[in-house]
């Protein structure tokens, strides 16, 4: 397999990244044209051209395959970690900015379709998510701005997001879809800061 990506470097049939950079660049123009569901590992070597097997070298399954081809190059922690350094009062709307913008934006908005699209295809994809919003993006603005229950809030504020955005953006029609980015914003920013940091309702 080494042998096989110093030929096709040689070659100059890859990208100056290398070969791991091709077969990702060929996961993402197969997820635009195929969607997740009809990318197979098969049609991205070939795509790539590189032997099959080297693709599942270097990322395992499928699914760790189209997710690192969707990742984003940002840190939810150190956004996490911007946003709070202004007035625990405004948190709500400023994160709902931080994560909707993102798809408003014609140089990243197919790429978080596509995130959130495979997040309904995978699990594997439903606990990165997970992950990023819960455990590391909302859970550390939960542990810093609410008054009890961080986890149980984090996971409010992120399920909230998760059906906004996909209402508007993989389903679309609706109220939400006729909203600009300003008034969406303020919509869900006014909920995430209920969640965030208001009363939770108390058991009867």
């Amino acid at each position: 397999m080494v042998a096989r990506e110093q030929t096709v470097a040689d070659a100059g049939e890859v990208p100056p990244g290398g070969v791991r950079q091709a077969i990702l660049e060929m996961a993402r123009r197969e997820i635009a044209e195929h969607g997740c569901s009809g990318a197979s590992v098969r049609s991205i070597a070939r795509a790539a051209d590189v032997d099959p097997r080297l693709v599942r070298h270097y990322y395992g399954s499928r699914e760790n395959l189209l997710w690192n081809a969707l990742s984003v190059d940002s840190d939810p922690l150190e956004l996490a970690a911007r946003l709070l350094r202004q007035s625990p009062s405004t948190i709500g709307r400023r994160a709902a900015q931080a994560v909707l913008a993102p798809w408003e934006d014609a140089a990243t908005a197919d790429l978080h379709r596509a995130r959130l699209a495979a997040s309904l295809e995978s699990p594997d994809a439903v606990g990165r998510l997970e992950s990023e919003y819960v455990s590391q993006l909302l859970g550390a603005i939960a542990a810093s701005v609410s008054p009890d229950r961080p986890r149980l809030r984090a996971a409010l504020a992120a399920t909230h997001l998760t059906g906004v955005s996909m209402c508007r953006y993989l389903l679309g029609g609706g109220p939400l879809a006729e909203l600009d980015l300003a008034e969406l914003v303020r919509g869900t920013g006014a909920v995430l800061q209920r969640l965030l940091t208001g009363p939770l309702p108390q058991q009867p």
